[in-house]
């Protein structure tokens, strides 16, 4: 019995314990008291939540595939994982922050001494449906994935799916937010240039 109260409270944290997104332990911090996400909240503009562009082409489905996998180039972000026959491109989770100055889409967590320094307010407020407030953005963990797919033999449809996370230097905000369509046009009037003159056709 003595054995069982000992180990008791290991197992009620292993039941407890939830997924997400992983925190090195040196990143980790206090959690915020609800007072205090509360505060960050309401001096913040944020709108939450995921989205997808969508786009169609009237082009075969091999010259948009080809089309899309050429202008993701364009946001010098290196590609993870390709597969014409699914119609997906994914790009690798990345990193953006500030160090000395120049904004950077790295790989791997930024330094603690990297967070300490950086503000991205600017960067933010550029890709996202977000108004910082008086909270201090230091990096955002990004993700985008690319679906081409054939609705007939000259029409195709692009779907661009762009996930935000920012966190501040108590850690992560809590939430992704919606992209406000920046990155996507990028890729998409990319591709516009490369399929000209056939151009995208209004989606249904």
């Amino acid at each position: 019995m003595k054995k069982i109260l000992l180990l008791l409270p290991f197992l009620l944290a292993a039941g407890c314990s939830r997924s997400g997104v992983y925190i090195p332990e040196s990143y980790r911090t206090k959690r915020p008291s609800e007072a205090e996400v509360k505060k960050d909240k309401s001096s913040a503009i944020v709108t939450t939540g995921k989205s997808a562009e969508y786009s169609n082409f009237k082009a075969p489905y091999n010259d948009v595939w080809t089309a899309a996998l050429e202008s993701v180039e364009i946001l010098k972000w290196l590609i993870a994982f390709v597969d014409p026959t699914e119609g997906v491109i994914r790009l690798k989770e990345a990193y953006v922050y500030r160090k000395s100055g120049k904004l950077l889409r790295a790989y791997v967590y930024p330094s603690k001494a990297d967070i300490q320094t950086s503000t991205i307010n600017d960067y933010l407020e550029k890709v996202a449906k977000y108004k910082p407030g008086t909270a201090n953005t230091v990096y955002t963990q990004e993700n985008l994935k690319v679906t081409v797919k054939k609705i007939s033999d000259d029409v195709t449809e692009v779907k661009i799916d762009y996930s935000i996370r920012p966190y501040t230097y108590q850690g992560t905000i809590g939430y992704e937010v919606l992209s406000n369509g920046y990155i996507d046009s990028m890729v998409i009037d990319q591709m516009k240039e490369k399929l000209a003159p056939q151009q995208p056709v209004a989606r249904n």
